[in-house]
Formats: structure tokens, sequence, C-alpha cells
């Protein structure tokens, strides 16, 4: 879930920064079995 995990604010980057990034590039990764799909907790509990 993309708006549902805490990322602290590191030295690099803010949470936010780092959530931002995990959210734009999981789903491009093609070296897992499986599609990882971003989705937000409100879309799944309609």
């Amino acid at each position: 879930m993309g708006d549902a995990h805490t990322t602290h604010d590191k030295d690099h980057a803010t949470g936010e920064q780092i959530r931002t990034h995990h959210n734009a590039t999981l789903p491009n990764i093609t070296s897992f079995s499986v599609k990882i799909d971003v989705v937000s907790v409100a879309s799944l509990i309609q």
C-alpha cells in the first residue's frame, strides 16, 4: 500500500521522498516473479 507504510527521515532523504521513490520504482521491477501494484488504503476498503 502506497500510503500505509512508515519510513522515517534519513540523512539522505525525507520519509516522504523515500515513500515516493519506493511507490514509483517497485512496480517497475521486473526481476520479481509477480507484479507489484501500489494501491491506496481507500481503494481497498471501498
